[in-house]
This record gives C-alpha cells, structure tokens and sequence, in this order.
C-alpha cells in the first residue's frame, strides 16, 4: 500500500482492513503505529534492494558488468511487479522528509549503505576509491530517478540504459 498510494495516502483503517487482522493485532505488533510498520517496510525493502546488490556483486568481475547486472535485477523486479512496485525508499523518504524522525532517519541511513555498498563493488573491480565513492552516489541517485521513469512509462527501458551508460562514463 505504501508503494502503490504513498506513506501518507495509506491510513491506517485501510492496513488493517486489507490485512485482515484485528486492530488490537496490528497494535500488538506495532505499538507505535504506523510509523512502526514503515520502518518495517522499509527494513524489508532494503533487504530485497541488497540481494539485488549481492546477486549483481556474485554475476560479475568488471565495473560494467556489476553495474548492467544490477540495473537488470532492478528492471526485472519492476517488471515482475507490472511496475506496481518501485523503489519503497524513494516514496518514504520523499514523505517523511528530511526531519529527524525515525523513518527519515532510517531512509538517510538505507542510502547511505547503498552508497557505500555500491563503492565497495566498484573499488573490488578496480576502481579507484574517490571515483568509486562519486560514482556510488551518483548511482544511487540515478537509480532511484530511472525507477520513478519506469513507473511513469510503465517500461523498463530507462533502467536497462543505465548500465552500459554507467560503464561508458566510468572509462570502463
């Protein structure tokens, strides 16, 4: 529901409703609510985001190959989803804003480690580290740009062109 009406869009009559669960349930699991149930949304996303990471990291030695293997394991999953799921991160950390609340703070820490993951993948495929590090960023913002694209075109092209993109711009 957060991916397909936004954080803000999805009360929290409409979670227990479609969940089907009591409401004592849902605040059993949850004590402080909504805000509670996003980061565990989020926690999930970020999960589903590193084994793309991972899976890109594990199917490819060079800098172009990891970044064409994880632009498709991010084009794939819209695909699978009929680009009814993006990027969770992208909505909740464009709604909780850039306050000091859990969820915003969760969001910053959730790019953070892409950013640093990313590098990471890079600099083991011979990129120099302050390259590496500009570059993480940079894809990071990128990615999360070409998933909004997708969403809108309902296609996946905008994705699948960062890849070689990014191994061109790379020198690589």
């Amino acid at each position: 529901l957060f991916q397909l009406q936004g954080y803000h869009g999805t009360g929290l009559a409409q979670i227990i409703e479609e969940s089907g669960c009591p409401k004592g349930s849902f605040y059993y699991h949850f004590p402080q609510g909504k805000q509670q149930l996003g980061l565990e949304a989020l926690t999930r996303a970020d999960g589903d985001a590193r084994t793309l990471f991972e899976q890109a990291e594990r199917q490819s030695r060079s800098v172009p190959g990891y970044l064409r293997s994880l632009t498709r394991g991010f084009a794939e999953r819209l695909e699978q989803s009929n680009y009814s799921e993006g990027c969770l991160l992208v909505g909740l950390a464009f709604e909780a804003g850039s306050g000091s609340t859990a969820l915003s703070k969760a969001c910053r820490q959730c790019y953070q480690d892409w950013k640093h993951r990313i590098a990471g993948a890079l600099r083991s495929r011979g990129l120099p580290a302050r390259q590496a590090a500009s570059a993480g960023s940079a894809i990071v913002s990128a990615l999360n740009g070409a998933m909004v694209i997708c969403r809108a075109e309902r296609s996946s092209r905008a994705l699948r062109e960062l890849g070689p993109l990014f191994g061109t711009w790379l020198g690589r």
